[in-house]
């Protein structure tokens, strides 16, 4: 089955404190990326009490985002992509500095500074824009454009924020039909997660991290995006479906086993997910 890559992501310090201090520089030795990053404590943004820092799932779905056992070199070239609960941006910026057209880093007000001083340290300012988006509010119409991608990690820990979070993507995907990357930290929680989102989305789990076997990668597509029970409608299925997404996800990185708690959520929530592989392959 499918593993990432061989080579992680390296973090200058090593103890807890040493981490998460103010800075935290990522060296991805496979690829060759750099980040450096700004982190705040819970004391440092004024009027609320926030904490950004890089969290390990954040660095594990950066390095899957690279991995070319997955998406072929310049699949992220000339994308539009939206990280939802930035933090520091991580995923984000990886994917700017991957090519893609544009990235919008989104979380609450007082971190929106935060993700644009990041952007500027790491020479992607004009590729990126910093926005403020608080889940479950509605979205100004034609607010992020048409999406290409939509990423996350570590956002579904929250049992309480998840509707909030399933509301406002269902709105970013309405009519952009962006397929959904989402890195979650398995806390006995995933059923919660597949059930939060299982009515508007076929879900599907990629892998385990390997640097963490508890970081899942989850990739989701909305169930209206089936016309007909025999065909999608919306230009990302089109070019990520068949060419890239689940032709690589059949081949090359068939889905991990999950418990026996998360099949029967799965089954009952994704619907027949060998006939969506058919379709996408165009065995009608």
């Amino acid at each position: 089955s499918f593993m990432p890559m061989e080579c992680g992501a390296v973090r200058d310090g090593g103890t807890f404190q040493e981490r998460f201090r103010s800075f935290a520089t990522l060296s991805f030795s496979a690829s060759g990326h750099t980040l450096s990053l700004e982190q705040i404590d819970g004391e440092s943004c004024s009027g609320e009490s926030m904490q950004s820092a890089v969290w390990d799932g954040g660095e594990l779905l950066a390095e899957y985002m690279q991995d070319p056992a997955v998406f072929p070199h310049d699949f992220w070239l000339g994308k539009h992509v939206l990280e939802l609960g930035s933090g520091c941006g991580t995923c984000g910026l990886m994917a700017a500095q991957l090519g893609a057209a544009h990235v919008y880093l989104t979380d609450l007000p007082p971190l929106v500074p935060l993700l644009e001083r990041n952007a500027h340290r790491n020479g992607l300012a004009d590729a990126t824009s910093a926005c403020a988006l608080e889940w479950g509010t509605p979205l100004p119409s034609g607010s992020f454009g048409k999406l290409d991608v939509i990423i996350g990690s570590e956002i579904t820990c929250f049992i309480q924020d998840l509707q909030l979070l399933v509301s406002t993507v269902e709105q970013l995907t309405a009519s952009s039909r962006a397929s959904i990357l989402i890195a979650h930290r398995d806390r006995g929680d995933c059923a919660h997660v597949l059930q939060a989102f299982g009515g508007a989305f076929f879900i599907e789990k990629l892998a385990a991290s390997r640097g963490d076997p508890t970081v899942l990668i989850y990739r989701m597509h909305r169930r209206d995006c089936i016309v007909d029970g025999s065909s999608f409608e919306g230009p990302a299925y089109s070019e990520f479906g068949r060419s890239q997404w689940v032709s690589c996800e059949c081949e090359i990185a068939p889905p991990v086993a999950c418990s026996a708690e998360e099949e029967a959520i799965a089954r009952a929530h994704t619907g027949d997910l060998s006939l969506l592989k058919k379709m996408f392959q165009g065995e009608r």
